[in-house]
């Protein structure tokens, strides 16, 4: 199993390492690994963490130089690095690497007039024990031939939904509860302290035993020390276990912040998958966080922790919204309105995964074949449709249902209305303000009318979020 000290760690977070557990068990791996690591950084989250550690002369003695692929002279700043044993930073790599850092990569030193050195081209370089070579890439997912990925160590350091929700939650924690936070830091470095200096005693017990000559029991020195030895052990165990009390207390209090990083997290997955809607919709998790932190410092106050968290999810939803809304396309503000609207019903299990897929693709699992009851006004297209949507078991009953009541939703079809007005029959329960039938109301206007899909869309996000996040109503300066 991995294992670093807590105080290690605690100065890598300083330096930009992000709290979640997988990116501690991914720096973990960069500091233990005997291969020099590639880091998949999209969010640029590791690059920054290196370049942080390069600036602590603690960390990184001799410096870091930072270099590119497409630089003229890297091969020179490589030889450099090699020679007074500089950490070395290579980003924005490819998918492809350079043959002449094959020694680099492999470590293909050896001993010449008593000195290592390793070949690099034509240049014999002397190996300087402090070099490091660290690669980043922003490509999200990139495909690395089998003979690059046995000369690298690839560590994935892509934002994870669990990952973002702790650093947010440390975050808001941070900035709502300024005196745990810190509190808990200065638990961490004591603690570290503590189990030091139970080490040490055990240390000091063991060596005297191991050198102890002729009867224990006459040894002096060896029993004052081991009662010495118990009397500090005590007193070290009592305080770690008030440490320890203190902790859960922590803990239990950070907690009651989850939801609001919960919701925030996946915020940042939505405004992330509008990259898909345009390459140009790119932005950053530094942004995001910075956001974030001015919602919790921004939004209204209150004493009870409910009503405080959905002050700050809240608060922040319509503060991001208004940001990603001025980088948007004006035909894509509804789109990303109603995708941050069923984004945020899924996370609270109101959404049917396959009510969703209809709606967006028209699939279903299958489609019943069942006779047209009005070919007069009902196109076969649509027919088709209503009879795909039966394939949906929360949707079974509408095909037949609709069939019986072809007379009443010929008024629908041809209504201004369609997607606002009262359906007949079992559409009658179904309201857009209501989670759980929202979605097939406005399946039912995708079937009959698609043309008043978009004005239904709108009167959804309405009626979830409020008529402020509708796209007429962009406002232009954030709150």
């Amino acid at each position: 199993m991995l294992f670093r000290s807590p105080v290690q760690l605690r100065s890598w977070m300083l330096c930009g390492l992000p709290t979640d557990s997988l990116s501690t068990q991914n720096g973990i791996m960069m500091d233990k690994s005997t291969r020099w690591p590639l880091l998949i950084d999209p969010q640029g989250q590791a690059n920054n963490f290196i370049k942080q550690m390069g600036k602590n002369k603690e960390m990184c003695a001799n410096g870091m130089v930072i270099i590119k692929p497409t630089d003229k002279q890297y091969l020179r700043a490589v030889e450099n690095g090699i020679r007074f044993g500089q950490w070395l930073l290579m980003e924005n790599i490819g998918e492809a690497l350079d043959a002449s850092l094959e020694p680099v990569l492999l470590k293909q030193t050896f001993k010449q007039g008593g000195q290592e050195v390793i070949r690099l081209g034509e240049n014999t370089i002397p190996w300087d024990e402090g070099f490091r070579f660290l690669l980043t890439t922003k490509l999200s997912n990139p495909h690395y031939s089998p003979e690059t990925q046995v000369k690298v160590l690839l560590i994935n350091f892509s934002v994870t939904p669990s990952g973002l929700e702790e650093q947010l939650l440390n975050a808001c924690v941070e900035e709502e509860l300024p005196e745990l936070a810190e509190k808990k830091g200065e638990l961490v470095v004591e603690n570290a302290a503590m189990n030091k200096q139970l080490y040490d005693i055990e240390s000091q017990i063991l060596f005297l035993l191991a050198n102890s000559t002729g009867n224990i029991l006459d040894d002096t020195e060896l029993i004052n020390a081991l009662a010495e030895a118990k009397v500090t052990s005590e007193e070290i165990k009592s305080k770690m276990q008030e440490s320890e009390a203190t902790s859960e207390e922590i803990f239990a209090t950070s907690e009651e912040y989850r939801p609001a990083a919960y919701k925030a997290a996946i915020m940042y997955f939505c405004i992330a998958d509008l990259a898909s809607v345009d390459p140009m919709y790119q932005y950053s998790l530094p942004w995001f966080t910075v956001l974030y932190r001015k919602a919790v410092g921004n939004s209204e106050p209150s004493g009870e922790v409910a009503q405080r968290l959905d002050n700050i999810s809240s608060y922040f939803k319509y503060s991001l919204y208004n940001n990603v809304c001025r980088s948007l396309f004006e035909s894509h503000k509804l789109l990303f309105s109603f995708l941050l609207c069923v984004a945020l019903l899924k996370g609270t299990d109101q959404v049917d995964a396959l009510e969703w897929n209809f709606l967006i693709s028209g699939m279903t699992p299958e489609r019943l074949d069942l006779p047209n009851p009005d070919p007069s006004w009902i196109e076969p297209p649509v027919w088709s449709e209503i009879c795909g949507m039966a394939g949906v078991p929360s949707m079974a009953g509408i095909a037949a249902d609709f069939a019986k009541h072809a007379r009443e939703w010929r008024l629908v079809f041809e209504s201004t209305t369609p997607h606002t007005d009262k359906y007949p029959g079992c559409g009658a329960a179904y309201d857009l303000a209501d989670p759980a039938t929202s979605l097939k109301r406005l399946a039912l206007t995708r079937c009959l009318r698609r043309d008043k899909l978009m004005d239904g869309v709108q009167a959804y996000v309405i009626a979830q979020m409020g008529s402020k996040y509708r796209s007429e109503d962009t406002r232009l300066n954030s709150s």
